[in-house]
């Protein structure tokens, strides 16, 4: 049976080389219809299935595969392969951004310290530390980066001290860019792509605080080229990295983004930078949908994440003004600034301030001159500290609320009033859209009338024109559009090298 599980290995590890997952999934179901009734072989296929599926956003499959897999543990014979399978559970428990068993990771890693089998506690604390990044707790991760740190070097193992080093790049860019010391890129790069491809997503997003596009350019590059080793997809991560750089160079130009995909650990800081970039220059309609996403779909422990360290809560903030909604987009701020400050990401409470104090001077919102001068000046002098021009954060604010010059006549829809007139775009009837929203075709009704009021229109094609021109739906043609995936793009796989094998 033992000879069985090293075939296994084996096998995974050629699925591994190949780069092909959609493939290696393949080639593994085959193997498992082959394998009934040996329990060893059964339980490591299924686990070593799991990360496969969470790369290509089946995280619901993923969490199906280990239970088949734990179904087979208890009649597996091999011991390597139980500690096998505790490892690879525990990390696609991070991966699924699955909060409710973070005690039980880190109960895994002492097991298989116990057991002896370091380089598999080592592969968990390198999926463990980046979730706690997106829980905000960067102090509370930093025993487990030590811990890492002393693995990798009595194990010298480059691949793990490359997790490491861009752990602790991580770390610091948190601060802001005058925190930030350059670090070694090159011996990352050699050693671990998806190190590399995280430092130079954190270097990307200081080199747009900064305005810096040529450095901007360049980290582009290169988080091309180390997903292009690993197998990034360009659909759901690159594409949102070029659209918030597209959206902070040119921020009248709408930024192209398809839906997004299920979120996880591997997906988490690409899909952060797309939400920004619709926050910063996307359509309102875009806004209620990614706002819809980060509601619904990211669980409510994700405050961050590692490669994009933005503040959950400033996104929606942005993302609720762009959709209409001002009075929340103000308490959004607020507790962007208070939980910012509290876990150590200082620019990030300095942007909110600078936002919030933009918001409040345009929008209809309560609030006393004091206040919004005390926010504005204590936001712009920490931004000024940090080497970071505050005038085109406060400008995102600014273009959040209304793209055009008279704010306070321009129209705001309401997120259900922009779903049922981008149903109408689509050239749906009222029946029709109704069907869609789950509602009465009167409630349709009602809210397209109320819209065509606000928009000082009397009819459907008027309205969709009108909406159009204030961007508030995505123009049909004559406007050029940023780098990003096109909405039907499907997310491209990872490879496992980076995302699932322990390295031993």
């Amino acid at each position: 049976m033992d000879g069985l599980a090293a075939v296994c290995r084996l096998a995974a590890a050629r699925f591994d080389a190949a780069g092909r997952i959609d493939q290696a999934i393949s080639h593994m179901d085959f193997a498992l219809a082959m394998a009934q009734g040996l329990a060893d072989a059964v339980l490591l296929l299924q686990s070593m299935k799991a990360p496969f599926l969470v790369a290509v956003g089946q995280v619901a499959a993923a969490g199906e595969a280990l239970a088949r897999a734990e179904e087979s543990l208890a009649r597996a014979r091999s011991p390597r392969s139980a500690m096998e399978y505790v490892a690879i559970r525990a990390a696609v428990r991070c991966m699924r951004l699955d909060f409710a068993v973070t005690r039980a990771v880190t109960e895994d890693i002492g097991r298989l310290e116990q057991a002896g089998e370091h380089a598999q506690a080592s592969f968990v604390m390198g999926w463990l530390v980046p979730l706690m990044f997106a829980q905000g707790e960067k102090e509370a991760a930093e025993p487990w980066r030590q811990a890492l740190r002393v693995h990798a070097e009595e194990l010298d193992h480059p691949y793990r001290l490359a997790d490491v080093l861009s752990f602790e790049f991580a770390a610091r860019a948190g601060w802001g860019p005058a925190e930030v010391e350059e670090p070694p890129p090159g011996h990352i790069r050699s050693s671990n792509p998806l190190a590399s491809y995280r430092v130079h997503a954190l270097q990307l997003r200081l080199h747009l605080l900064r305005a810096d596009w040529p450095s901007a350019e360049a980290a582009l590059m290169q988080i091309a080229l180390d997903g292009g080793k690993i197998g990034a997809s360009a659909a759901a991560m690159i594409g949102g990295y070029r659209a918030i750089a597209a959206a902070h160079r040119t921020p009248n130009e709408l930024p192209r983004i398809g839906d997004p995909p299920p979120a996880s650990l591997i997906t988490l800081g690409g899909l952060f930078a797309a939400a920004e970039a619709v926050a910063i220059a996307g359509t309102q309609r875009d806004a209620v949908k990614w706002l819809h996403w980060i509601e619904h779909d990211v669980p409510q422990q994700v405050r961050t994440a590692l490669e994009w360290p933005v503040s959950r809560e400033r996104v929606v903030a942005l993302l609720r003004a762009r959709a209409g909604s001002v009075r929340e987009a103000v308490r959004a701020f607020r507790d962007s600034i208070e939980w910012a400050a509290r876990a150590g990401y200082e620019c990030e409470a300095a942007l909110a301030q600078v936002q919030l104090a933009e918001v409040l001077s345009l929008a209809e919102v309560s609030s006393s001159e004091r206040a919004r001068s005390r926010l504005r000046r204590s936001g712009w002098m920490k931004l000024q500290e940090l080497e970071i021009d505050p005038t085109p954060h406060a400008y995102a604010a600014t273009r959040a609320l209304a793209m055009r010059e008279d704010v306070a006549t321009r129209p705001q829809l309401t997120p259900r009033q922009v779903g049922v007139l981008s149903l109408l775009a689509e050239g749906m009837t009222y029946r029709e859209a109704a069907e869609r929203l789950g509602t009465s075709w009167r409630t349709v009704s009602t809210q397209a009338y109320q819209t065509y009021e606000r928009l000082g229109v009397s009819g459907k094609f008027d309205a969709v024109r009108a909406a159009r021109r204030l961007q508030i739906l995505e123009p049909r043609r004559g406007m050029r559009l940023a780098a990003g995936p096109s909405p039907d793009a499907q997310i491209a796989p990872w490879s496992r090298s980076a995302v699932m094998r322990p390295q031993s």
